[in-house]
């Protein structure tokens, strides 16, 4: 342990964190003693998140790469959040902490990925599931895991609604495929938004994903799609929390 945080480590593990179609709507600035994330609105959804919900939740996510990679650093991290100012910040604080252990997490942050496609269908072990409910203890977070497929079953008809009203929404599809980078090269250099291949879909130029997009996705083979990922998965997880505001 050197006694000195790489906060540069830290920045390049929060920019690995998940956002909304990748859009990274994140700004960092750094001090002597920590680093803040402001949201960047110029990435926000209008469409998809009207109230920026899912960006600040990426702006946690984002959050939480550093508290870990601190930690695997010798650092714990105080976490705050600046709602007086207009639009709400995450500050974190670092302070050297010999007695601090690593979390075993770090080693996948950089491996992290979030994915569209067909999962196997095979039951979570019961330790995995157990692992889950232990990281969501905080206060006002609660956490509801259903993997009965009786309880999949009841939630699909609503996923299936909800599939249905975005893809029924032009401006849905629009602010979509803006966001969709169609070819491994264009994803590499832009170094943002949703790789196509993730969503099962060929590696082509733009102007044909998006003629794909525009002509052959519809609400009804969405709504295919999605009912053949439900029928495939070994549970779902909905989170919830006591209010509706930036903190939480």
């Amino acid at each position: 342990m050197s006694g000195e945080l790489n906060k540069k480590h830290l920045l390049e593990a929060a920019i690995r964190a998940p956002s909304g179609h990748n859009t990274q709507p994140w700004k960092f600035s750094t001090t002597d003693s920590g680093i803040t994330i402001h949201p960047d609105f110029s990435r926000r959804l209008p469409v998809v998140d009207p109230d920026d919900h899912a960006l600040y939740i990426s702006l946690g996510c984002a959050a939480e790469n550093m508290v870990i990679t601190a930690a695997d650093e010798g650092f714990r991290t105080k976490v705050t959040v600046n709602t007086d100012a207009e639009a709400p910040f995450i500050r974190l604080t670092f302070t050297e902490d010999r007695e601090i252990s690593g979390d075993p997490l770090v080693a996948f942050i950089n491996e992290r990925q979030s994915t569209r496609n067909e999962y196997e269908d095979t039951p979570v072990p019961l330790k995995d599931l157990e692992m889950l409910e232990d990281a969501i203890r905080y206060n006002g977070v609660d956490l509801l895991l259903i993997t009965g497929r009786e309880g999949i079953d009841r939630l699909k008809p609503f996923i299936i609604e909800g599939s249905n009203r975005q893809f029924r929404n032009r401006n849905f599809v629009d602010e979509l495929v803006n966001w969709i980078r169609f070819s491994k090269s264009v994803a590499r250099s832009r170094r943002d938004g949703i790789w196509s291949k993730s969503m099962g879909l060929p590696n082509v130029p733009h102007w044909l994903g998006k003629f794909i997009m525009n002509y052959f996705v519809s609400a009804k083979s969405e709504a295919k799609r999605w009912s053949n990922l439900v029928d495939a998965t070994a549970g779902l997880a909905l989170f919830e929390v006591s209010q509706h505001d930036a903190e939480h």
